[in-house]
């Protein structure tokens, strides 16, 4: 009766062990084209990343990184002249926490970015990290480029351009998002 009842459990516990879905390796984001970034977004910015640092949540669990963003210019909504942008991930106290796909920063670099409230008055890049684009200037012609490197991440949807790397003129960028150029401050 014994045996049979361990066998039972052997037996349930491998089915079990099949049954359960498995952890993913990729992470999945709705995708967004630019129109639905810039309709979906409360504020949308240019700015200069100023500072980044780690730390843990409330619960000591997860690791979290805040981006101090200096804004130069706001084209939707009433922006700070500094902001905070909160994402999953980090290096803390010799622990280091990676979310696939998650947003790059590099302190100097200038930004545009499409931004929904997160928690404690900061903010978190619209649409997991399709709403940041890198600015840079066109040696050539001078012109602003908006840059959004392949994201890293499986975009699911429709929206033609969440898939690849993205490389367009500023102006251009804030027209497909259906956004008017504002003055600077």
């Amino acid at each position: 009766m014994c045996a049979r009842l361990l066998r039972g459990l052997v037996l349930l516990t491998a089915i079990g062990l099949f049954a359960v879905p498995h952890d993913a390796h990729a992470t999945q984001v709705l995708a967004l084209d630019l129109d639905e970034l810039g309709r979906e977004s409360r504020l949308v910015v240019e700015g200069r990343v100023v500072d980044q640092r780690a730390f843990w949540n409330e619960r000591h669990t997860h690791i979290l990184t805040a981006v101090d963003v200096e804004v130069d210019r706001a084209h939707k909504g009433d922006a700070p002249r500094r902001l905070t942008v909160v994402q999953a991930g980090g290096e803390l106290d010799g622990v280091r926490m990676t979310v696939h796909g998650i947003t790059r920063w590099r302190q100097g670099e200038r930004v545009l970015l499409f931004l929904e409230p997160a928690f404690d008055r900061s903010y978190r890049v619209a649409g997991f990290s399709q709403g940041k684009f890198d600015l840079r200037t066109d040696p050539e012609t001078g012109e602003t480029v908006a840059v959004r490197p392949a994201l890293g991440v499986e975009t699911i949807g429709t929206a033609a351009d969440t898939d690849r790397a993205l490389r367009l003129p500023l102006r251009r960028v804030l027209e497909r998002a259906e956004l008017n150029v504002r003055e600077e401050r």
